[in-house]
């Protein structure tokens, strides 16, 4: 989170903003947001964590499953959909403005950091789902005892 304080602290001063937004101080602050609108899954991936290695007991089948399916959407949308659709329709196209302003450093590290995230992102999902969609969504083993928390069999 260091690089997220770094990365994004020069938007809340208007003068490195026009520097970092290659002229425009919208521009990056609006980027900005974007990525931090990435950090909404974090919290369905926080949650999971908890089921899994805090809770005493095998997690609510309900309750994980509605949590995975919004982990893996929030997840899906903001950091795969979002973060280069932003990248490309609103960084990209200001490219010469950076230029202009004798930014190019700060568009590369913006548009690198971005292209970085979305791989990084890609591959996670890919790790994610790679045990399958049933294996992500249900706790337990596939084939577990369908109507119990935790795949056991009731007594």
């Amino acid at each position: 989170h260091l690089v997220m304080i770094v990365g994004h602290y020069p938007v809340m001063e208007n003068e490195a903003a026009h520097l970092y937004g290659g002229g425009d101080a919208k521009l990056i602050m609006w980027l900005s947001a974007a990525g931090y609108l990435t950090e909404i899954s974090n919290l369905f991936l926080d949650i999971r964590w908890f089921q899994l290695k805090v809770m005493p007991a095998a997690p609510d089948q309900t309750v994980y499953v509605t949590n995975s399916v919004f982990l893996l959407a929030s997840y899906i949308v903001t950091r795969i959909v979002v973060m280069p659709w932003a990248t490309l329709t609103h960084l990209w196209p200001n490219y010469n403005a950076y230029v202009e302003h004798h930014q190019v450093k700060a568009f590369w590290m913006i548009f690198g950091g971005a292209c970085f995230i979305t791989l990084m992102s890609v591959a996670y999902t890919y790790i994610l789902l790679k045990p399958g969609i049933r294996a992500f969504l249900f706790y337990g083993k596939p084939g577990a005892a369908k109507g119990t928390s935790n795949g056991k069999k009731a007594e």
